[in-house]
């Protein structure tokens, strides 16, 4: 039989825990500014969450939300005008400090995740949300013009803003430390961008849609950032102006080019024939036999390069410093490649991965050094030579993972920079006790083993009517994918504007039937293969 009284205790104790945790929200009238404090109760300054008002307010509601209010997490000031009763801010701004405390210690309110700040203001000012390290969302007006420095310094959770189109300068250090910050796209009428102003913001890339580059300094942008998306017609006035033409300037969406080299030493005049200018060159993919003609117009003549493809590139070694400095995001790697040579990729900040093909055997003296924004690499069971300081500050590196069973003899400073404590080293299984005694490797304090599945080699062959897609990387024809043992592929398989798919062949048997929107799904792949498609002009005819 049910116990009613413990049924009613255990009801009693629901209704009364849950309020704990619970938002409390609150809207208030504000017609005399400078009075919220008095407009809510004392429990209500302690347990509001939401706030929203409406009305007039000043540096002393300001002060309210930010030393009376604990749990303050939501405010909505998009319905208030904020009034100037002193003689240290102008009316329509968002004061100084408004949200951080005043004493240089730069402390925020850390209990603010989002506000939408006054319809009608043109500024925000010194420090006024520095160290609200848990704000993540800010709705800025159309009417802003403005962002004072050191404004949102240390708010280390706020993600991607979107600032309005009259939004002219920012200020010093205005996004310094804002990690989470991973896009930034600035508005047409900006003209200033301050000292620091977004240094230490993960974003690699900035959009910014003015046709005249502001005025900028050398720290505005963080190191990582490494391209500039801009207007069509005006990448000539970025890559001629101070600081910007230290990044690789993509104009509009970027010019693309896909080229077969069937003569080494061709590379120039094959784009020239394509009609294109070398340094408006920002997506690269080559097939063919390249020699080092063809290298030099890479590293020399090609300043905004940003993605190349050489997976059917016929080349055994990456020449050493080929791509040094460069502002390359993506690099496919050749499929036949044994050797990288040294500093070929040193200083590559916009690089985060990297594919190692299974025949590499060979990474030359700081062919990666400098790399920051590297997190994850695979050394391939083959690679034998790692060279001194190979990987070198690549202080993003959270996880390597090594096919040898046998720990590579290698110098210590391979790994300086990275936080060996906190990089986790995967090896083969029965192998992690040779890599925790060796000395170098032995550092890593975290070591785990994995068993390292056979792998097979999957062959795409296609005709110029379309393109086929694997896991967010287009194939080109020829191109060599190594497949781990038993895993499952989805290919998309697309035809360009006046064609249509004719054929597709799998080990030698039509699966054209099989495909569901053009996509085609492999059984488990225990062996090696080859995939074939046939596209087809819409007015041809197949012979049977």
């Amino acid at each position: 039989m049910i116990n009613l009284k413990y049924l009613f205790a255990v009801l009693l104790q629901i209704i009364f825990v849950l309020p704990l945790g619970a938002q409390v929200n609150k809207t208030i009238y504000i017609t005399t500014p400078g009075k919220l404090s008095s407009l809510l109760t004392p429990e209500e300054l302690k347990t509001v969450t939401n706030l929203t008002l409406v009305g007039k307010v000043d540096q002393k509601d300001f002060e309210t939300m930010r030393d009376c209010m604990p749990a303050l997490a939501n405010i909505d000031l998009e319905a208030t005008t904020v009034i100037s009763n002193s003689l240290d801010y102008n009316a329509n701004v968002i004061p100084g400090y408004a949200f951080s405390s005043n004493d240089g210690n730069f402390r925020g309110k850390t209990s603010l995740k989002s506000i939408k700040l006054p319809s009608a203001i043109t500024s925000i000012e010194f420090s006024a949300f520095s160290g609200c390290t848990s704000l993540t969302k800010v709705t800025f007006p159309s009417t802003l013009k403005n962002i004072g420095n050191y404004a949102f310094d240390g708010c280390v959770n706020l993600t991607d803003v979107v600032f309005p189109d009259a939004l002219s300068s920012i200020g010093d250090c205005a996004f310094y430390g804002c990690s989470s910050m991973t896009k930034i796209t600035l508005p047409k009428s900006l003209s200033m961008l301050g000292d620091d102003t977004f240094y230490g913001c993960s974003a690699e890339t900035c959009k910014i849609r003015a046709t005249t580059p502001p005025v900028m300094r050398s720290g505005s942008l963080d190191k990582r950032v490494v391209a500039i998306y801009v207007p069509n017609g005006a990448g000539n006035r970025y890559q001629s102006a101070f600081y910007w033409n230290r990044k690789a300037i993509v104009e509009g969406d970027g010019n693309s080019l896909h080229l077969n080299i069937e003569k080494a030493g061709t590379l120039a005049s094959e784009i020239f024939a394509a009609g294109v200018v070398l340094n408006k060159v920002n997506y690269l993919i080559l097939e063919g036999k390249l020699d080092k003609n063809d290298f030099h117009v890479i590293k020399s003549h090609m300043p905004n390069l940003i993605s190349i493809n050489l997976s059917a590139a016929k080349m055994l070694t990456i020449p050493d410093s080929l791509f040094i400095n460069k502002k390359l995001l993506n690099i496919d790697l050749p499929l036949s490649l044994v050797s990288i040579g040294n500093c070929a990729f040193k200083n590559c900040r916009g690089l985060k991965q990297l594919n190692f093909p299974s025949t590499l055997t060979t990474i030359g003296k700081e062919a990666f050094a400098d790399c920051m924004c590297l997190t994850k690499i695979i050394l391939p069971a083959k690679i034998t030579k790692i060279n001194p300081s190979a990987f070198k500050n690549c202080c993003g590196i959270s996880e390597i993972k090594n096919f040898n069973s046998v720990p590579q003899t290698i110098l210590d400073n391979v790994w300086e920079g990275i936080d060996r404590k906190n990089c986790k080293l995967i090896v083969p299984e029965n192998s992690s006790t040779a890599y925790m005694t060796n000395k170098v490797w032995g550092k890593f304090s975290e070591v785990a083993e994995q068993r390292i599945e056979s792998e097979y080699v999957l062959i795409v062959k296609k005709n110029v009517g379309g393109v086929v897609v694997c896991e967010n990387n287009t194939l080109l024809s020829g191109q060599a994918i190594t497949v781990p043992a038993g895993e499952v592929l989805t290919f998309n398989i697309s035809p360009k504007k006046g064609y249509h798919i004719g054929k597709v062949i799998f080990n030698d048997k039509d699966v054209t039937g099989l495909l569901q929107n053009g996509n085609f799904k492999t059984n488990s792949v225990n062996s090696s293969a080859t995939l074939s498609v046939l596209f087809v002009k819409d007015l041809d005819v197949q012979l049977v």
